[in-house]
């Protein structure tokens, strides 16, 4: 699979106790990999949106079946903005999706 996915929250409190079961289910994701080989870029980023001060995930087309268990929807890679950064993942997967963004930030 190639494509992203997203989920909203609508509700802090709600995106907080999902942050929960997030960790634990990349935490059994990654563990289920050959070696403990974690797929290189696999990650979920988080972001607001600071008109509706809505939370939402980007899962990663790495992690596709995480995005499937938490009702992710089919979307564009996103953009990262002021308060997009890596959820859990990967170390290097920032850098793996969004190189172009940050270069062009540090030629800034």
């Amino acid at each position: 699979m190639t494509t992203w996915q997203k989920v909203t929250f609508a509700d802090p409190d709600i995106e907080s106790r999902a942050f929960d079961q997030l960790q634990k289910a990349f935490m059994g994701w990654s563990a289920s990999h050959p070696g403990a080989a974690v797929p290189h870029g696999s990650g979920v980023f988080s972001t607001l949106d600071d008109e509706t001060n809505l939370g939402s995930w980007y899962f990663s087309p790495d992690v596709h079946v995480l995005g499937d268990a938490f009702g992710a929807e089919p979307c564009e890679k996103p953009t990262p903005t002021r308060y997009f950064g890596l959820l859990v993942g990967e170390s290097r997967s920032t850098m793996v999706h969004f190189s172009e963004h940050f270069e062009s930030k540090r030629r800034s």
